[in-house]
Protein backbone atom coordinates (compact mmCIF):
# COMPACT_ATOMS: atom_id res chain seq x y z
CA UNK A 1 0.00 0.00 0.00
CA UNK A 2 1.09 3.54 -1.23
CA UNK A 3 -0.04 6.91 0.33
CA UNK A 4 1.70 10.57 0.14
CA UNK A 5 4.16 11.05 2.69
CA UNK A 6 2.70 12.96 5.91
CA UNK A 7 1.72 12.12 9.57
CA UNK A 8 -1.62 9.64 9.80
CA UNK A 9 -3.53 8.59 12.29
CA UNK A 10 -3.52 5.18 13.37
CA UNK A 11 -4.66 2.11 16.01
CA UNK A 12 -2.22 -0.34 16.92
CA UNK A 13 -3.19 -3.98 16.09
CA UNK A 14 0.16 -5.28 17.90
CA UNK A 15 3.37 -4.73 18.97
CA UNK A 16 6.68 -7.16 19.30
CA UNK A 17 10.03 -7.58 19.40
CA UNK A 18 11.71 -9.19 16.32
CA UNK A 19 15.32 -9.79 15.56
CA UNK A 20 16.53 -7.40 12.97
CA UNK A 21 17.25 -8.20 9.23
CA UNK A 22 19.41 -5.82 8.49
CA UNK A 23 21.75 -6.22 11.57
CA UNK A 24 22.65 -9.38 13.43
CA UNK A 25 22.26 -9.75 17.10
CA UNK A 26 20.12 -6.36 17.26
CA UNK A 27 16.36 -6.27 17.53
CA UNK A 28 13.62 -4.06 16.54
CA UNK A 29 10.30 -2.98 17.94
CA UNK A 30 7.73 -3.46 15.56
CA UNK A 31 4.58 -2.21 15.75
CA UNK A 32 1.22 -3.21 13.20
CA UNK A 33 -1.21 -0.49 12.75
CA UNK A 34 -4.21 0.26 11.10
CA UNK A 35 -4.34 3.61 9.58
CA UNK A 36 -7.45 5.52 9.87
CA UNK A 37 -8.40 5.74 6.50
CA UNK A 38 -7.88 2.24 5.37
CA UNK A 39 -5.18 -0.03 5.13
CA UNK A 40 -2.17 -1.14 7.62
CA UNK A 41 1.11 -0.85 7.86
CA UNK A 42 4.16 -1.90 10.23
CA UNK A 43 6.32 0.49 11.65
CA UNK A 44 9.91 -0.26 13.08
CA UNK A 45 12.05 0.86 15.63
CA UNK A 46 15.78 -0.30 16.10
CA UNK A 47 16.34 -0.98 20.05
CA UNK A 48 19.87 -0.82 19.62
CA UNK A 49 22.34 1.55 21.68
CA UNK A 50 23.41 4.13 19.17
CA UNK A 51 19.53 4.45 18.28
CA UNK A 52 19.05 5.77 21.79
CA UNK A 53 17.38 9.04 20.89
CA UNK A 54 15.28 7.93 18.74
CA UNK A 55 14.34 5.13 20.51
CA UNK A 56 13.54 7.15 23.69
CA UNK A 57 11.22 9.43 21.52
CA UNK A 58 9.77 6.51 20.25
CA UNK A 59 9.17 4.63 23.65
CA UNK A 60 7.53 8.51 25.22
CA UNK A 61 5.30 8.68 21.96
CA UNK A 62 3.87 5.00 23.12
CA UNK A 63 3.60 6.18 26.89
CA UNK A 64 5.72 3.28 27.59
CA UNK A 65 9.32 2.85 30.22
CA UNK A 66 12.64 2.07 28.77
CA UNK A 67 13.43 -0.50 28.98
CA UNK A 68 9.69 -1.78 28.88
CA UNK A 69 8.61 -5.28 29.29
CA UNK A 70 6.12 -7.66 27.83
CA UNK A 71 3.05 -6.46 29.42
CA UNK A 72 3.54 -2.88 28.34
CA UNK A 73 3.64 -4.05 24.76
CA UNK A 74 0.75 -5.99 25.24
CA UNK A 75 -0.98 -3.00 26.68
CA UNK A 76 -0.58 -1.13 23.45
CA UNK A 77 -2.76 -3.25 20.86
CA UNK A 78 -5.55 -0.81 20.20
CA UNK A 79 -4.04 2.47 21.31
CA UNK A 80 -3.97 4.99 18.56
CA UNK A 81 -1.14 6.99 17.52
CA UNK A 82 0.43 8.86 14.77
CA UNK A 83 2.39 7.17 11.66
CA UNK A 84 4.78 9.21 9.96
CA UNK A 85 5.00 7.74 6.39
CA UNK A 86 8.17 8.73 4.05
CA UNK A 87 9.43 7.39 0.54
CA UNK A 88 13.39 6.33 0.64
CA UNK A 89 14.94 7.78 -2.43
CA UNK A 90 15.09 3.83 -3.61
CA UNK A 91 10.81 4.52 -3.86
CA UNK A 92 10.40 2.11 -0.70
CA UNK A 93 7.99 3.40 1.60
CA UNK A 94 8.85 3.07 5.09
CA UNK A 95 6.65 3.79 8.51
CA UNK A 96 7.22 5.58 11.86
CA UNK A 97 5.62 6.57 15.16
CA UNK A 98 5.65 9.90 14.73
CA UNK A 99 7.67 11.92 17.25
CA UNK A 100 8.52 15.00 18.60
CA UNK A 101 11.82 16.65 19.31
CA UNK A 102 11.65 18.07 23.26
CA UNK A 103 12.07 21.77 22.02
CA UNK A 104 14.76 24.20 23.55
CA UNK A 105 14.91 27.65 24.37
CA UNK A 106 18.29 29.27 23.09
CA UNK A 107 19.76 31.52 25.15
CA UNK A 108 20.83 35.06 24.07
CA UNK A 109 24.87 34.30 23.62
CA UNK A 110 23.24 31.59 21.38
CA UNK A 111 21.17 33.50 19.31
CA UNK A 112 24.05 36.27 19.11
CA UNK A 113 26.65 33.52 17.79
CA UNK A 114 24.07 32.03 15.17
CA UNK A 115 23.59 35.73 13.68
CA UNK A 116 27.38 36.10 13.47
CA UNK A 117 27.81 33.07 11.67
CA UNK A 118 25.18 33.53 9.36
CA UNK A 119 23.06 30.60 10.32
CA UNK A 120 19.71 31.79 10.87
CA UNK A 121 17.97 31.87 7.74
CA UNK A 122 16.23 35.15 7.99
Amino acid sequence: MSRADGTYKATIVSAYIAEDGFDAGEFVLKLDVNLEDGGAVTCKQPLKESEAEKRGQVVKALGIPWPFKFPHLKALTGQETRVNLKTSAKGNQNAYIATVREERVLTEDEVNAMFERGDLPF
